[in-house]
């Protein structure tokens, strides 16, 4: 006699094949993220005098007057301050949505969103190089204070890694949870014009980044990366111990920018030269 098998059904026949709520707020959204994305190219290559140079000497004026507000866009550019919110919303998200379809949304988003902050660092690398507003000549850009001359030399500014990890997390929380899609956009955003603000980044490096973060988010809420990503809501369930230790690792380095992983990558890069 046949034994009925124990295992789960094949992922085509499961809950990752309920339709995505808003899907085609989705492909709005994800038209415009590529517009932003490709505008943004054009701005940096084309048009850096005549749109960026003026925002950022506007935001520029204020620089210096306040050692008090100075500071505090500082503070907004610390890693784990500018991320940390954001991964408070995932956490949020995760925990009101227990039905597995809604969790393996948020995991496929949170991949996509780190893939794109990695996506970014590496089209910072293959890219013609762009300068930081603090260290493009053409500009006398004030440092305000507390930021140091030297700070981000070595690193070209598009598209902004920062912009598009942010951008990402705050729309796979827009997916899940689009009430509170505002607050998570208005967080990524104030973060983001505060890098523009000390001088790290021009604002078609932020849309640009945010364009490309919200783009591969997303695309990740395709039914076969949906699938695959069921893998972790059952793992919640069946495992819970060993998947929120490891949740809570993965998830601090995303709120962290995984700072200390490219600490360690540029250590074995230097090792290795």
């Amino acid at each position: 006699m046949h034994k009925p098998s124990s295992k789960p059904a094949r992922c085509a026949r499961t809950d990752a094949e309920e339709p995505v709520p808003g899907l085609g707020r989705q492909n709005t959204v994800l038209i415009i993220a590529l517009v932003c994305l490709i505008v943004s190219v054009a701005a940096a290559i084309f048009a850096r005098q005549t749109l960026d140079y003026p925002a950022v000497m506007f935001l520029n004026r204020f620089a210096t007057r306040s050692v008090l507000f100075d500071y505090v866009m500082i503070a907004l550019n610390l890693d784990l301050v500018q991320g940390a919110a954001l991964v408070a919303g995932i956490w949020l998200v995760w925990f009101e949505v227990p039905e597995p379809a809604s969790r393996a949304r948020v995991a496929a988003g949170v991949i996509a969103a780190s893939f794109a902050g990695l996506t970014s660092r590496g089209l910072q690398l293959v890219l013609p190089p762009f300068p930081r507003p603090i260290h493009d000549p053409a500009l006398l850009f004030v440092q305000p204070h507390g930021v140091s001359p030297e700070s981000l030399r070595y690193y070209d500014a598009f598209p902004s890694d920062h912009a598009t990890l942010l951008f990402g997390l705050a729309m796979t929380i827009a997916i899940i949870r689009p009430g509170i899609a505002v607050a998570a956009f208005t967080w990524a955003l104030i973060v983001s014009l505060s890098r523009v603000y000390v001088g790290y980044h021009f604002i078609s490096d932020i849309t640009g980044g945010a364009g490309l973060g919200v783009a591969i988010v997303c695309v990740s809420q395709l039914p076969a990366i949906r699938c695959f990503c069921l893998v972790f809501a059952r793992w919640a369930t069946e495992r819970p111990g060993a998947f929120y230790a490891v949740a809570f690792l993965a998830t601090f380095s995303v709120a962290s920018m995984f700072d200390d992983i490219r600490a360690v990558g540029k250590g074995l890069t230097k090792l290795l030269h």
